[in-house]
């Protein structure tokens, strides 16, 4: 879903809003690892963060998509039955 978000916002030339929520969620992913370095890091550490990481993606998308384009991505195949019928 973040992938079909993403392209949805490519399409309608938000580039800048990808490159923001790219940038802060990426530092914030770093400074998690950081600190989890000095802490305990683990697998469960990276794949928790990866995981919050998804979600943060999720939620913004969703809700930038919302607000500025009035539809919500679908997921894959959620769409096939009305492209049938329609050709």
């Amino acid at each position: 879903r973040n992938g079909i978000a993403l392209s949805i916002a490519r399409l309608f030339g938000h580039v800048v809003l990808q490159q923001k929520l790219d940038l802060v969620v990426n530092l914030a992913k770093l400074a998690v690892l950081l600190l989890a370095t000095w802490l305990v890091l683990d697998a469960t550490v990276a794949c928790v963060v990866n995981l919050a990481v998804a979600v943060a993606y999720f939620v913004v998308l969703r809700r930038h998509l919302t607000a500025s384009v009035g539809v919500l991505p679908v997921a894959s195949g959620e769409h096939a039955a009305a492209l049938l019928q329609r050709g």
